[in-house]
């Protein structure tokens, strides 16, 4: 479950960062949100095991891995807010226009146009 819910982030953070728009851009949140929830979820499940009494080594890396939760630790509001400042931090620096500083007559985006000067 974790698993695909990851693959569904990815995929719509892909389509808002490869296609900005609103709307992109709450499907990339909602699918966030979605798989941040659950990985706090079975992170909370995971923390309750004691790793001392769990012999499998494989068993108790993934449990490890699943233990970090992130920002997933966060409360829900919180989370939200955060996945969603992101978002328009993201949307900011893809869409930003800079005057080009010589001639003054032509708006260039930060990448590539200004990391190629």
């Amino acid at each position: 479950a974790l698993g695909l819910e990851a693959i569904s982030s990815t995929f719509a953070s892909w389509g808002y960062e490869s296609n900005i728009t609103d709307e992109t851009q709450k499907i990339s949140e909602a699918a966030t949100t979605k798989f941040e929830l659950l990985n706090k979820k079975f992170g909370k499940e995971a923390q309750s095991f004691d790793l001392n009494q769990i012999k499998d080594k494989e068993v108790v890396r993934k449990l490890r891995l699943m233990k970090n939760i992130g920002t997933a630790a966060l409360p829900t509001d919180k989370l939200k807010n955060f996945i969603s400042l992101t978002a328009e931090m993201g949307k900011k620096y893809s869409t930003a226009k800079v005057m080009d500083f010589e001639t003054k007559q032509k708006k260039l985006s930060l990448e590539p146009e200004l990391s190629e000067i």
